[in-house]
């Protein structure tokens, strides 16, 4: 894809979670347990995958800061009317439906990046109900989202050899 984004003002918005939090301490992700062969636990790769999307994000803004095109991550809450309950018991699905948002409200914060004029030149931030929130460590850590990138890069040349760049 390189040179494909051409100079212009642009928003990359990802979508990612505080769940990131729960993602392994200190680590971020478990690079030699990245396919679970050794020990699985549902809500640590979930909070890893969600911890990669606000890396991801902070790197794009670094790799396309220079053709004006920002890139933020977001945590949208905990949205009612989908599935994301359907295996949670009862009770504590309950529980989440007292802190839980509407789609609408959910995409609130996703519209707000990709549009609101607060934004313009603003990139790298993870935000959450339309404003910046913490990302817990190593999320801001440059070695951290190097690593990861590099991980990445390896793995999408084995399905995609052809390809040098994404940026």
């Amino acid at each position: 894809m390189e040179g494909k984004l051409k100079d212009q003002t642009g928003r990359l918005v990802i979508v990612s979670s505080d769940a990131h939090n729960m993602a392994p301490k200190n680590i971020g992700v478990d690079f030699h347990n990245i396919s679970a062969e050794h020990k699985y636990s549902a809500a640590r790769f979930y909070g890893q995958s969600k911890l990669a999307n606000i890396a991801f994000a902070k790197s794009m803004s670094e790799r396309l800061a220079d053709r004006n095109i920002i890139a933020n991550s977001l945590h949208p809450g905990v949205i009612t009317g989908t599935s994301l309950f359907r295996h949670t018991p009862k009770p504590l699905a309950w529980v989440f439906s007292l802190f839980s948002k509407t789609i609408e409200q959910g995409a609130a914060t996703q519209c707000y990046l990709a549009a609101h004029s607060d934004l313009t030149g603003k990139t790298a931030g993870y935000f959450s109900h339309c404003k910046l929130a913490k990302v817990k460590a190593p999320g801001d850590d440059p070695e951290f989202r190097s690593r990861l990138w590099r991980f990445s890069m390896e793995i999408i040349k084995k399905h995609a050899p052809d390809l040098d760049s994404i940026t």
